[in-house]
């Protein structure tokens, strides 16, 4: 393909289940653009086609500088297909800037998400949910703007398209209401936005799965992964995490107020040049000329020393980590010794952790576990339920049998 209508096709910037991507130029106004093209083999599918128009509706009533513009939709006979024209972000995903950084600095990182939630912001005023936050859904260019896109799956507060029970999203930033296929609204982007910012200063997203796949609804203090996370920054992840939709913040402009305060009293200068460092340091930048640069040489080379520490800190962290489930696992292997056996069963279930010798999932069946003379810990968890805690001591060729029920499940 070598024009749609007036755009000249440059490359394909990506494909996706529903749709490709094309960047253009466009000589009449002499920009480049990207034009979304809805796959020849759903055009025919009606519930495809018209979440595909809705998109570029709902896109085109959005005026802001922090989501991806539309600029018009194309219904072509000559090449046939559906299309819509839409803002190129000269840049790259939020998710490849995760792929080489891993841990966004404290300061980038929060300038990062107050442009996606001031974004979010405003859609949720037009009243439209976004459904679907994530690294890959939010571009920054290489002068350092930030912008939300894929509006593909979000909803209007009066849509009725998409059915109570089905659900639609990313799992990994899905808030436990959209999992469930209940009814969403802006505080299930709220929950996304919470774990991407999570993502951003840890590394990893902040929820884990059992060995069966369910989610443990667990929050894990990010603190744990980068002790630089201020408490004020926990509570904000904390708060918009929440497993009751409920119990989160009521409006993402609650979290705008917390990050734009810590940002004007711990960042001196404009915190989009620190975003525009970054890029360059990692080959993805091209300084913006108009920018005011008030980031010191001072203050970059401090920021690469600590980068160097950091990155230092955890390759060390990743060899004791690699080192001591290697003996973990040894230690499984080699215990043949004198010892006892503990039969356990857990109501409705949970994870049984025993330091050095057993890890795993045991429900209401008893499971058999070998361990060697001596005084144990049991800890049993369980995401639904309160955790519990036994310790037992093992005599030789003695069985005990012990039957846990855990208490206040929801």
């Amino acid at each position: 393909m070598k024009r749609i209508d007036k755009y000249e096709v440059i490359e394909e910037l990506g494909s996706g289940g529903m749709s490709r991507v094309y960047k253009c130029y466009d000589r009449e106004l002499e920009r480049n653009v990207a034009i979304k093209e809805l796959r020849s083999e759903l055009r025919e599918n009606q519930n495809v086609s018209q979440r595909f128009l809705r998109e570029a509706k709902i896109i085109a009533k959005l005026d802001h500088p922090n989501i991806v513009r539309v600029y018009e939709f194309l219904d072509l006979k000559k090449p046939k297909g559906r299309f819509f024209v839409m803002e190129y972000v000269d840049g790259i995903s939020l998710s490849r800037l995760m792929e080489n950084v891993k841990i966004i600095p404290l300061r980038v990182a929060c300038y990062i998400a107050l442009k996606v939630a001031e974004g979010l912001a405003y859609a949720h005023s037009e009243g439209i949910v976004h459904r679907d936050i994530k690294p890959s859904n939010v571009m920054i260019s290489r002068k350092g703007d930030v912008k939300i896109m894929d509006f593909g799956i979000s909803r209007s507060l009066d849509d009725s398209l998409t059915s109570p029970g089905v659900f639609i999203g990313t799992p990994a930033y899905a808030s436990p209401e959209q999992l469930e296929g209940a009814i969403v609204d802006s505080r299930t982007d709220i929950f996304a936005f919470g774990a991407m910012f999570f993502e951003m200063l840890t590394g990893r997203v902040p929820f884990d799965s059992d060995r069966s796949g369910r989610r443990r609804w667990k929050f894990i203090n990010p603190r744990r992964f980068n002790k630089d996370i201020p408490r004020l920054i926990v509570r904000l992840l904390k708060n918009s995490l929440r497993y009751d939709q409920s119990k989160r913040y009521k409006s993402i402009q609650e979290p705008i107020n917390i990050v734009s305060t810590f940002i004007s009293k711990n960042i001196k200068g404009n915190p989009k040049d620190l975003l525009v460092n970054l890029l360059e340091e990692y080959g993805f930048g091209e300084r913006d000329k108009t920018l005011s640069l008030k980031v010191t040489y001072k203050e970059e080379v401090s920021n690469q020393i600590i980068w160097a520490i950091m990155k230092f800190i955890f390759v060390v962290g990743a060899l004791v980590f690699i080192f001591a489930q290697y003996h973990y696992i040894k230690e499984s292997e080699i215990f043949d010794g004198p010892g006892g056996l503990l039969r356990i069963s857990v109501i409705p279930w949970g994870n049984v952790t025993i330091k050095n010798y057993f890890e795993g999932r045991v429900s209401d069946v008893n499971q058999e576990i070998p361990l060697p003379i001596g005084e144990h810990l049991i800890m049993v968890e369980n995401p639904f339920c309160e955790p519990y805690e036994w310790r037992v001591k093992i005599k030789k060729d003695i069985t005990y049998e012990k039957k846990i029920e855990l208490k206040n499940c929801r």
